[in-house]
């Protein structure tokens, strides 16, 4: 949020979209609406097609391409986060029986990864 040249602090707070905005800087605005929208709608749906476009027209399709990106990454992983944090504690308690393939597939194959960036 800070080199996106906004409050992170009040950014993080806001409440709807109008509120972030008011906390962006005029130059931000475009990318923290879309970030906005691609949170609330987990990246989907109509609302978010019209928010990308607006994006590209306020920042070009290069640098509009590159928060999409940004916003996916984040979204995927706070998800894996999510599921790994979920099958160590499980791990740890014992719950064995709770764990499906899917969820150890994910423990096994990003744990590593989250491990050296955590």
């Amino acid at each position: 949020a800070r080199m996106a040249g906004t409050n992170g602090l009040l950014l993080v707070g806001a409440k709807s979209k109008a509120d972030a905005l008011k906390v962006a800087a005029p130059e931000s605005r475009a990318a923290v609406s879309y970030a906005r929208v691609f949170a609330e709608e987990s990246g989907r749906g109509l609302r978010l097609d019209s928010e990308y476009a607006a994006l590209v027209a306020a920042e070009g399709y290069r640098k509009a391409a590159s928060i999409r990106a940004l916003c996916w990454f984040l979204l995927w992983g706070k998800t894996t986060g999510n599921t790994i944090n979920c099958v160590r504690d499980r791990l740890l308690k014992g719950k064995l029986g709770s764990l499906t393939p899917f969820d150890l597939f994910v423990f096994v194959y990003y744990g590593p990864l989250f491990a050296v960036i955590g």
